[in-house]
């Protein structure tokens, strides 16, 4: 493992971003039972109620918490600023979000009065903790790159440029994403500029291409040569390609109606990094079977047959195909992409985030060093792979239900079956933590009471 410029001194409470990756899980659990519970209507349209509070559920409430915990505790291995207050980040944003997003969902789907009601305290709820979140990071960033201008070192941390960039995208999303919902309350803010459903496409785009994809290639610069002993990232994709990324995505707000070439144009940059990024992955120092590994090559492979699915002429596809094109696209992306990469993720962050604080801990008192374990104990290889094959089962019957959505509720049964194990390999490395931390407390009293 790669731990050059790394800096581990600045680290949040283990229980801040373990609090969100668990909260994660399990939302998606009960998502599995949405799924059941909704039935084939769900699958009739992208823009049926149902399916926009599917959607929202996978995007916020499984991949932007694991981003939010997680860029918690990245900020300080990378940058080497941790987040003020951040215990109390962590106890206002975590339920802020959760509460916000079954808001949302359930804002979609009602069908009573009081749908205004529930839609106003969902944006009431998210606002303030997004903006509670995104005000935070930007306080570490700009400590951080004040820092570097006044020591004047020219040079920046590829990695948080481009959380950056990703961070921005998070408050453009978020804004789109108000003023979408006040329009479905009757506040047109944007009616005169005749957005319409042009206004949900940029929203999707900025949140998808934006804050998730553009902070996973963020991340990407990093853990890769840091997990893996792999090599840098080339200069081109580390520092031009998230540039080149924003500022076309910038253009889609100036230029709505041209979306579509510039959403080519944004897969293409999007292919181009993960060839690079599988390049960087075969050039790896420890070429040994990595579960991780498979999920980065997995939603690498997938961003290449989405563009090419995407850019494929009309009249090549069939009819049925040609209908369901738009929700195929979106299920590749989120299950087969942004999933696989935070399953993947997962996988190192649980037992290396355990191992370090317990390693920390050990540091003060050499002795706890024999109860330290290693982080396969914590999570173990098999466990993972498993975890692999099951997102690969449910990701094929997730594109299946959208060809033929009788198949519903084999789709929704994986998805309980996949996130529950994923839970329970969760709830197995907070054990071993949970064990091995009250062994080194146990130490640290009998040396007080010693002295």
């Amino acid at each position: 493992m790669n731990m050059s410029g790394m800096s581990f001194s600045g680290l949040p409470p283990i229980d801040i971003p373990f609090r969100f990756f668990a909260s994660a899980i399990t939302f998606v659990v009960c998502l599995a039972f949405f799924v059941f519970f909704s039935g084939e209507s769900l699958w009739l349209s992208r823009w049926y109620p149902s399916m926009l509070a599917l959607t929202h559920g996978f995007t916020l409430g499984f991949i932007t918490p694991v981003m939010m915990g997680a860029l918690l505790q990245m900020l300080p291995v990378v940058g080497g600023i941790g987040v003020k207050n951040v215990g109390l980040l962590g106890r206002i944003c975590h339920p802020l979000h959760f509460i916000g997003t079954g808001l949302l969902m359930w804002g979609f789907v009602c069908e009573s009065s009081l749908q205004p009601i529930i839609k106003i305290l969902a944006i009431t709820c998210l606002t303030l903790s997004f903006s509670y979140y995104i005000f935070s990071i930007s306080q570490v960033l700009w400590q951080y790159f004040n820092q570097r201008f006044s020591k004047n070192i020219i040079s920046q941390n590829s990695t948080i440029i481009a959380i950056s960039y990703s961070l921005l995208a998070l408050f453009i999303t978020l804004t789109l994403g108000i003023v979408l919902q006040s329009q479905s309350l009757g506040f047109s803010i944007l009616q005169a500029a005749n957005y319409d459903k042009s206004l949900t496409n940029t929203h999707a785009l900025w949140g998808g291409l934006g804050w998730m994809a553009l902070l996973i290639l963020a991340v990407s610069l990093q853990v890769i040569p840091m997990f893996h002993v792999a090599p840098t990232f080339p200069k081109y994709s580390a520092k031009l390609i998230p540039f080149i990324l924003f500022f076309t995505l910038s253009l889609v707000l100036v230029f709505p109606q041209g979306i579509e070439v510039l959403l080519s144009f944004l897969m293409m940059l999007f292919v181009l990094f993960n060839v690079t990024l599988l390049k960087v992955i075969w050039q790896r120092k420890r070429k040994i079977p990595d579960t991780t590994i498979n999920c980065w090559r997995l939603a690498a492979v997938a961003i290449v047959l989405i563009t090419l699915f995407y850019i494929t002429p009309e009249h090549w596809l069939s009819a049925d195909i040609r209908a369901k094109k738009s929700m195929l696209l979106t299920a590749v992306f989120i299950y087969f992409y942004l999933i696989s990469i935070i399953l993947g993720m997962l996988l190192k962050i649980l037992p290396f985030l355990s191992y370090t604080h317990l390693q920390q801990r050990c540091l003060i008192n050499f002795e706890a060093m024999n109860f330290l374990p290693n982080m396969h104990e914590l999570l173990s290889k098999r466990s993972a792979k498993t975890l692999f094959y099951c997102h690969i089962f449910t990701g094929s019957t997730l594109l299946l239900t959208v060809l033929s959505p009788q198949f519903y509720w084999l789709f929704s049964l994986l998805l309980l079956i996949e996130f529950s194990l994923f839970f329970m390999i969760m709830l197995k490395t907070c054990k071993g933590y949970y064990h091995c931390s009250l062994k080194i407390t146990q130490l640290e009293n009998e040396s007080v009471d010693i002295t």
